[in-house]
């Protein structure tokens, strides 16, 4: 774990923008070591996966306040979680990432 990252929570309550409508906004909350690769096209076929927008993965040492709905900022990139997955008993998360658009 060799990569600084900062997990992104949801803020709460949701704003809204000119329109009316509801817009998620997201407030840096914890800045953790991190684990991070790229995937392959062999890591989706794993994954039983395809999506042309998934980019990477990263581990952290477990965190149970974690959920999808966060988002991570690294390298000045915003990334979407699209799956969590824990590892051993609650030592690390896997976390499987898309670009934010």
């Amino acid at each position: 774990m060799d990569q600084r990252i900062t997990l992104r929570p949801p803020a709460d309550p949701l704003a809204q923008n000119s329109f009316g409508e509801t817009v998620s906004e997201f407030s840096d909350s914890y800045t953790v070591w991190a684990k991070v690769e790229s995937m392959d096209g062999a890591d989706l076929l794993r994954a039983q996966t395809f999506m042309s927008h998934l980019t990477i993965r990263m581990w952290i040492r477990y965190r149970a306040n974690v959920t999808s709905e966060f988002q991570i900022t690294w390298r000045d990139k915003v990334y979407n979680i699209a799956e969590i997955l824990p590892h051993g008993r609650r030592v690390f998360l896997e976390m499987v990432c898309s670009e934010a658009k």
